[in-house]
């Protein structure tokens, strides 16, 4: 996996968690991860097949994907200042993926709040990353590179649901299915693409 180096290179080499307890492997045409910082979700639950979660995934080819929950590993560095974080690190084991993504539960009136605090956690993650050079050598051999932010509302009752749709999801013409990449001058100088899902929209691997 192309984040393995991470455990020789200065922060994260201090993390007391062992780096493949914080990671994941999968093929499953179709999963989905849960907000680690979310007290709901079990530590051990936040990856699960189908798409009962907060971001989800489609990979038709079934490639093999391995998901880092880099914000549990790098929460073990008890030595000195953290390094910045996003929720996950997904790297499709013949690296021809690497994705960054930050999950974000917010009412409406909050969601321009958190959305913005979402792109400087992804820009400053990719940048710490970069900064090692044994990791940003894979990561720049990925053909495919994005920071994604999934953002939904906090989940309701159905019966609320179906009397009162999701406004803030909802618009004039469908949205796309596999998300919208947005302009992000920042990210998209570190050679990395910016996208956003909502609650509806998938991540689809090529």
């Amino acid at each position: 996996m192309c984040l393995w180096s991470l455990r020789l290179s200065l922060p994260w080499s201090l993390a007391t968690s062992p780096i493949c307890s914080c990671c994941k492997k999968t093929t499953a045409s179709l999963f989905a991860l849960d907000d680690p910082s979310n007290p709901q979700t079990p530590s051990a639950d936040w990856l699960t097949q189908g798409s009962r979660g907060k971001a989800t995934y489609k990979n038709p080819r079934q490639s093999a994907v391995v998901i880092l929950n880099f914000g549990q590993y790098v929460s073990s560095i008890n030595v000195g200042q953290r390094p910045p974080q996003c929720d996950f690190v997904l790297c499709t084991a013949d690296k021809s993926h690497v994705l960054l993504a930050e999950l974000k539960i917010a009412k409406m009136r909050q969601m321009r709040h958190h959305r913005k605090k979402a792109k400087v956690q992804l820009f400053t993650t990719l940048s710490s990353l970069l900064g090692a050079a044994s990791v940003a050598e894979d990561i720049r051999g990925a053909a495919i590179k994005a920071c994604c932010l999934f953002h939904q509302r906090p989940s309701f009752s159905s019966e609320l649901m179906i009397k009162a749709p999701d406004s803030f999801h909802r618009r004039d013409s469908p949205e796309p299915e596999n998300g919208e990449k947005k302009e992000n001058l920042a990210i998209e100088g570190l050679g990395f693409e910016y996208w956003e899902y909502t609650a509806h929209q998938q991540y689809k691997f090529a």
